[in-house]
């Protein structure tokens, strides 16, 4: 049946079961907006929109037209008409979600012209197909389209075979007064006693089977004529036919008579046949005559191959053909027309959804050899939304319904509209007894509101009055109201709960609602009346006890009801994750198998996104958990607001989330989301007073062409990303077949880091730290070489990270404490040279408890004096548990060893905590010194390093420094002590004792052995 509008304003009362009927069941977008905002509306205005319902109700009604401009255009249009209480209609085209063009008849009445802000009604006709269709048959079908332009609708109830209410168009199309429709016997509206007895016969399985009726039948006007018309019924409550069905019936005459000329026209122009939008075959004696080209390309047939197939070879199988033959036969005999949807199967076996809409093309009796003509529309798309709006609005139940918090949520007004499980389980209450009712008055005690109120009257000077105002005082004015409160169970009995009120905004700002979250104090009250004194507790025993006694019943259903909450946790714990609430590992995978079943079988695509946070380990080690904590659930919410409701966002554990997308037309879909993804996670987080900035890398694997298997995806996902990590992070990168050698290579390096360090694999370089005011060398930093027998030289910046990953770094710091030590003591032997060792300790290795302990053994095993020792510390490493950072470095000091802050000026360091910290030396970072030349701002920043040092009395040193030019510029500035490949580069420890020795220590001498510049060299 064609969607038409229903004229607004009807001249009945119906209740609301039956408005909720008509208003989600109609083929016709409905939707009620109030305050220029969306407030409501059914599935098939979602549907039209591209939109899920839940996203729209809130929105502005703007958002509706392609531009401010053109939506205030339309108000200032309908404003008039729908003042004076009439029905505005017109015609208007939408923009829907995917930015498609939809044209509609719009049909809109205000439910009260006298209180506006009740909202307005609205009512959309989807024509775009129509439209199209009119347009492509504009020289032979003017008419046609004239009329689906205008289709008119009339609207009845009937209860008991009688007519209880009608609109004004059903009595116009009828010729009936409104006072004549009370009561009027149905039959009466058809032309004779047995087509009214034929008509129950088909509706009455179908409204019994709270299936919806829609028919063509001839009806009787008041004046006796019979005209064609268009019916679809509803039952009003299945359980209970006495209140009554709902029927639209639509004027078909002049449809009738066009599609007799359409028909004609069919028959005369193929040409015009075969270019029409929707699928047409034409049947007799199960067999397709012939069809149009649209019709053969939805079936994936050739030009012409289907004239003379059987039309049961469109089926999926014989017996969805006989089915299908059952629910049509009859209208089809009685010369109705009908409409169906079922699936077809094509040429290559695949199966899709369709609608068939067929009628006889011959008058008179049915005969086998009777003539059928049937539209035939491809629906696989829609039947496909259908399908995730339900699944998404299934699982947005289930995570209320299994929260373990009573959550009411009520209108600005305090009428409750939400009412979960819990709260069910806390008050006894079904959530239908609730719903609809005020909240103070429910189970509030009246003596609590009434005291609350008085307390507010008394803070703020002003009356407050003992209803819902008492709630919302303190939330409309901070934004949010906890205290405790005495809830009344159903049954009478009371519980104290500790009440959390915030106020619900829509996209303006304003308040739409407020949602009250209940916690259960029964517990904690228990606790605190341990406390109390001896005699007061023996009293308040007997109390307690005589109570239990009296609610023995009441207790035992509190504790099924508490056991049943505590393992709908443990359900829930086992598959989401407790920090972020995100769905963990066990069910990424679970949903993961079943998409790839469904991909499979649908021949479909899909993507998985491997992303990882860059640099959360510097935010979790200078700001600490709790902070690093909090950041994730910030991230995993803010990704969650960019996915579709059919994708999955997951959490593995620590910083690594894994996004599915199902159903992917084309793999740039994938790379759109991860853009999005990217740019999101560049805007700031603001958690507990600190602007953090965080960016993500992302490895993406397409199914099926990077594999069909749950770990292989994951795995090349995984792959993917440490590839977007190596390519500079906060990026994205496809999985590619070259990867994987990557992959195996790091493989390759931490297994042979594993042997390396217990065969002695691993050895030191020195890089000489230079004094240029007594023109002398006075140490030197000890960087960890790896000669791998099976890898060869494997530079530092190669496995450091691995180490890192692997948990390899401490055991290789003790390596180099211990083998720098040894070597500063052979040189203070040996030479006679008093040379620092400098030795670089990782965050993992300083945050040890057995760091001080580790240092004093190694400084007594080697006999190298504690002076001659520095260990150098990156500012990220300070950061995190400042108080124990503090002890752990007074505790070093203690020893005589020097500390120095590593690559000063890249960290988070706080001036505050540093003139706190008990370190001796500040290494300005090799990147400042980098740019020192052409960079104003790292100019700047070394300036202000030098100052700082200065008042702080802290000693300086730079580091890369490579060229005279930088030395002469740091030395202006105040900086004399240096290390960079200007003075040496790093090399074996014999090597270094030679060149460094021979040489007078004057400044002269030590710029002779001075090395041209070279690329920077990476460091441990």
């Amino acid at each position: 049946m064609p969607n038409t509008l229903p004229p607004a304003g009807l001249n009945m009362l119906p209740s609301s079961e039956e408005v909720n009927a008509v208003f989600e069941h109609a083929s016709l977008g409905m939707v009620l907006t109030r305050n220029r905002t969306i407030v409501r509306c059914n599935r098939a205005f979602a549907q039209l929109m591209g939109v899920p319902a839940e996203q729209l109700i809130g929105q502005p009604a703007s958002t509706l037209f392609d531009s401010v401009q053109s939506y205030e255009a339309f108000g200032q249009q309908a404003s008039p008409i729908l003042g004076q209480g009439q029905v505005f209609r017109c015609e208007h085209v939408f923009v829907t979600a995917l930015g498609a063009q939809l044209c509609c008849v719009v049909s809109a009445s205000a439910i009260d012209p006298v209180q506006p802000q009740l909202g307005t009604v609205w009512v959309l006709d989807d024509v775009t197909a129509e439209r199209a269709q009119l347009q492509a048959l504009r020289d032979a079908l003017q008419r046609f389209e004239s009329l689906m332009s205008n289709a008119p609708m009339g609207i009845l109830m009937t209860s008991n075979r009688r007519v209880v209410q009608a609109n004004a168009r059903f009595c116009q199309m009828f010729g009936y007064g409104l006072q004549d429709i009370p009561s009027m016997p149905a039959v009466e509206l058809f032309p004779s006693q047995a087509d009214y007895d034929q008509f129950g016969r088909l509706a009455a399985p179908l409204l019994s089977s709270a299936q919806s009726v829609d028919v063509e039948i001839r009806m009787r006007r008041s004046d006796g004529q019979v005209f064609w018309t268009q019916v679809v019924g509803y039952v009003v409550n299945p359980e209970d036919p006495d209140q009554g069905t709902f029927w639209i019936v639509v004027d078909r005459s002049e449809s009738h008579a066009l599609a007799d000329s359409l028909l004609q026209a069919v028959h005369e122009n193929t040409t015009l046949f075969n270019e029409a939008p929707l699928g047409m075959v034409v049947v007799r004696q199960h067999e397709m005559l012939r069809c149009n080209q649209r019709f053969e390309s939805m079936m994936g047939a050739s030009r012409g191959s289907l004239a003379g197939v059987l039309s049961s070879a469109m089926h999926p199988d014989m017996a969805s053909y006989c089915r299908f033959g059952l629910q049509i036969y009859k209208p089809l005999k009685g010369g109705m027309a009908v409409s169906h949807e079922t699936q077809l199967r094509r040429v290559d076996g695949t199966v899709f959804w369709a609608r068939l809409s067929g009628r006889r093309l011959e008058a008179g009796d049915w005969s086998p050899e009777s003539t059928t003509l049937w539209l035939v529309e491809d629906i696989s798309e829609r039947r496909s939304n259908e399908q995730a709006l339900h699944a998404a609005t299934s699982l947005n139940r289930a995570v209320l319904a299994s929260a373990s918090m009573a959550i009411i949520a009520t209108d600005p007004q305090g009428v409750i509209s939400l009412f979960n499980a819990a709260a069910e389980r806390l008050l006894g209450y079904a959530a239908h007894e609730l719903v609809g009712r005020h909240t103070p008055g429910q189970f509030h005690l009246a003596e609590e509101v009434q005291t609350y109120a008085q307390e507010l009257s008394a803070e703020f000077k002003v009356h407050v009055s003992p209803g819902f105002q008492v709630f919302r005082w303190r939330v409309d004015r901070w934004g949010k109201d906890e205290r405790e409160w005495t809830y009344q169970r159903k049954d009478g009995s009371q519980v104290p709960v500790l009440l959390s009120v915030t106020s619900l905004r829509d996209e303006a700002g304003q308040v739409s609602g407020y949602l009250c979250v209940a916690t259960d104090m029964t517990e904690q009250h228990k606790a605190r009346e341990v406390l109390r004194g001896s005699q007061e507790e023996l009293e308040r025993r007997v109390q307690q006890r005589t109570h239990e006694l009296a609610q023995s019943h009441t207790r035992l259903e509190a504790e099924i009801a508490e056991r049943t909450r505590i393992e709908a946790v443990m359900r829930n714990m086992a598959h989401y994750d407790a920090l972020t609430g995100l769905p963990n590992r066990n069910l990424l995978h679970d949903r993961l198998e079943q998409v790839l079943l469904q991909t499979s079988r649908n021949r479909e695509q899909m993507a998985i996104m491997f992303l990882d946070l860059d640099r959360f380990k510097n935010i979790n080690d200078s700001l600490g958990h709790t902070v690093g904590d909090r950041l994730l659930r910030q991230v995993g919410l803010r990704l969650s607001l960019l996915l579709r409701a059919s994708d999955t966002l997951a959490r593995l554990g620590g910083d690594e989330f894994v996004v599915l997308l199902p159903r992917l037309s084309h793999p740039m879909q994938a790379q759109t989301v991860a853009e999005k993804l990217v740019e999101t996670l560049q805007e700031p987080f603001v958690v507990d007073g600190h602007t953090l900035h965080i960016s993500t890398s992302i490895g993406i694997c397409l199914c099926p062409d990077d594999g069909t298997h749950t770990a292989t995806l994951l795995r090349n996902a995984d792959t993917a990303m440490y590839q977007a990590k190596a390519g500079g992070r906060n990026t994205f990168r496809f999985y590619t077949e070259s990867m994987n050698a990557e992959a195996e290579q790091r493989y390759r390096i931490e297994s042979a880091l594993h042997e390396g360090i217990n065969d002695g694999e691993l050895m030191l370089y020195y890089q000489p730290l230079v004094d240029m005011r007594s023109g002398q060398i006075f140490g030197a930093e000890a960087l960890v070489r790896w000669q791998s027998r099976l890898l060869g030289m494997v530079l530092p910046n190669q496995f450091i990270s691995v180490a890192e990953e692997t948990h390899l770094i401490a055991k290789l710091d003790s390596w180099v404490l211990r083998q720098a030590c040894q070597q500063g003591a052979q040189w203070q032997r040996e030479l006679g040279r008093d040379w620092l060792v400098a030795v670089n300790v990782s965050a993992r290795q300083f945050r040890r408890h057995d760091l001080v302990a580790l240092v004093a053994e190694v400084l007594a095993e080697t006999g190298l004096p504690p002076h001659l020792l520095e260990l150098e510390i990156t500012e990220s490493s300070l950061m995190h548990n400042v108080d124990d950072v503090i002890q752990r470095m007074d505790a070093l000091v203690r020893l005589g060893v020097h500390l120095a802050i590593d690559d000063f000026g890249t960290g988070y360091s706080s001036l505050a905590y540093l003139k706190r910290f008990p370190v001796q030396k500040l290494k300005i970072d090799q990147s400042f010194v980098r740019g020192l030349m052409d960079d104003d701002s790292d100019a700047a920043i070394v300036k202000t390093v030098i100052a700082l040092a200065d008042v702080l009395g802290l000693s300086l040193l730079a580091e890369g420094v490579e060229t005279t030019a930088q030395l002469a510029m740091l030395q202006q500035l105040g900086c004399h002590r240096f290390q960079g490949y200007l003075f040496g580069k790093p090399m074996p420890a014999d090597e270094f004792a030679q060149r460094m020795v021979l040489d007078a220590n004057t400044l002269l001498h030590l710029q002779t052995l001075a090395l041209p510049a070279h690329p920077a060299e990476p460091t441990a």
